[in-house]
């Protein structure tokens, strides 16, 4: 009888075997090649590929993100790292998911949670629909690439989820791995600071952006972290408080150096939430506390960097000649663009009000057209985006999921042992900026990189609160959350 560890092997010598004689004869069929031998590891080594694919969602992928700028002119369905990455964890995902329907293993933490992702399975469909519609192959190619691109997010998800719920000490290993990620992007915006080659789109400034493709990536990519730093002061003994404000104070000046006016409001509106969020579960003496430590925080950063953030909002107007500006892509970033951009694709937009021109076709006609790459621009705001691409109904749908994926987090925040309150309460806050804070983010749902980061830590701070046995489910909505102990 051959063992399971001999049948791998021989299967993995097979797959090389084939893998040659596959680029030989036609380069592309290694595509297949490489993909089955994938396959046949996953589904004979699950707790391997997991930490494998949870390392490389959780600490690689912030460092790939540089390689999805569409000014390379690659097309829809280019083949970057970060695009062989997100295949490569939805193909990972579908056996594992497939396994563990085959043992009884549940795919899904909770009804909850996969009842907010079916309406965003809906929004996404109005919009593939309307794309394959009213442009025929070309839509329905760009909205396929669309829906493959958040079903990579949703696997990550998955994946990291199943991983950290085997123990936790996994657990632990992922904030390890998150917080390795971030060295990469740090590293690189620190050289990008002392040397002066950060982003150059306005001349005369050196704004950061790490591995990212822009700096509105690189600052509300490090406001989580600032959050999680800042929500655990209170809970901290003495170094680790210092620790914490120090690393709060480092990276603040990083997302002042990226001179992103959406970055500076996520993170003030995540500083506010915070304190807010926990009053149900840590009563007004926790709010207080927690709201005397932002208070002092922002003061310090306001000292630090407050003439930067004075300087970056000190040309904000609405006139004729910004919208001439905003008309000719001279004005990017500033909030008189924005509202120009916006009322642009509202206006083009109900052509087809009820289901949208089609999922990813913002970038394929938007009027307003980047003059140093011919490009179309981006929506900058979520909920104009699904307007403009889903209608009316995938803009609901959108907004539905939401709703309930935010709500989905404060109850597992509430649900949350005591140590990791602080946290995931921060999660939450996090997430509740980035999504309703659309007005001053980039689309949330078109930031992969802060999505992945994101959804990596709704799944860190899930996997605690089911691993610990938690007698409340996020499913029963009266649930009393966890007190606070001394």
């Amino acid at each position: 009888m051959i063992v399971p560890s001999r049948r791998l092997g021989w299967a993995w010598v097979s797959g090389v075997v084939a893998l040659t004689v596959a680029t030989a004869a036609e380069p592309r069929l290694a595509a297949l090649v490489v993909a089955a031998a994938i396959t046949i590891t996953v589904w004979f080594r699950p707790g391997a590929s997991l930490k494998v694919l949870s390392f490389a969602v959780l600490a690689i992928r912030p460092s790939l993100d540089i390689f999805s700028e569409r000014r390379l002119g690659l097309g829809p369905f280019a083949a970057n790292p970060d695009v062989i990455l997100g295949l490569l964890i939805l193909l990972v995902a579908m056996v594992l998911a497939i396994r563990r329907a085959r043992d009884g293993q549940p795919v899904w933490p909770d009804r909850q949670l996969w009842h907010a992702h079916m309406w965003l399975l809906i929004a996404y469909g109005f919009a593939f629909a309307a794309g394959w519609r009213w442009y025929g192959t070309y839509g329905g190619a760009v909205g396929v690439r669309e829906a493959i691109r958040m079903a990579s997010v949703i696997a990550a998800f998955l994946v990291v989820l199943w991983w950290v719920n085997e123990s936790r000490d996994k657990n632990r290993a992922g904030w390890r791995y998150l917080l390795l990620g971030t060295g990469a992007p740090i590293a690189v915006a620190v050289w990008q600071f002392v040397t002066g080659r950060g982003n150059r789109d306005i001349e005369w400034l050196n704004r950061l952006q790490g591995t990212f493709a822009h700096p509105n990536t690189l600052g509300p990519y490090l406001v989580p972290f600032i959050l999680l730093a800042i929500a655990g002061v209170r809970t901290a003994d003495r170094r680790g408080r210092v620790l914490r404000i120090v690393a709060a104070a480092a990276l603040s000046v990083l997302v002042a150096l990226t001179y992103s006016r959406t970055a500076i409001l996520v993170l003030v509106t995540g500083m506010l939430m915070i304190p807010v969020l926990q009053l149900r579960r840590l009563g007004w003496r926790a709010l207080t506390g927690s709201a005397s430590a932002a208070l002092v925080f922002a003061l310090l950063g306001w000292l630090l960097v407050g003439s930067m953030i004075r300087e970056r909002f000190s040309d904000l107007r609405i006139s004729s000649e910004a919208f001439q500006a905003a008309r000719t892509g001279e004005a990017e970033n500033s909030l008189e663009w924005r509202l120009m951009n916006w009322g642009v694709l509202v206006a083009v937009g109900l052509e087809h009000p009820l289901v949208g021109h089609g999922a990813g076709m913002t970038t394929e006609l938007n009027p307003i057209v980047n003059s140093d790459t011919g490009l179309p621009y981006n929506a900058h705001n979520d909920f104009v985006r699904f307007f403009f691409e889903g209608g009316l109904l995938g803009l609901l749908a959108y907004l539905v999921y939401g709703v309930l994926l935010c709500r989905w987090a404060l109850i597992a925040a509430r649900l949350a042992e005591p140590r990791d309150a602080p946290g995931a309460y921060a999660v939450a806050a996090a997430l509740f900026a980035l999504f309703f804070l659309t007005a001053g983010t980039p689309e949330f749902g078109q930031q992969t990189a802060i999505q992945y980061e994101i959804y990596g830590m709704l799944a860190l701070m899930t996997g605690v609160r089911q691993m610990d046995g938690a007698t409340h489910s996020a499913n029963d909505m009266t649930a009393a959350p966890r007190t606070e102990t001394s």
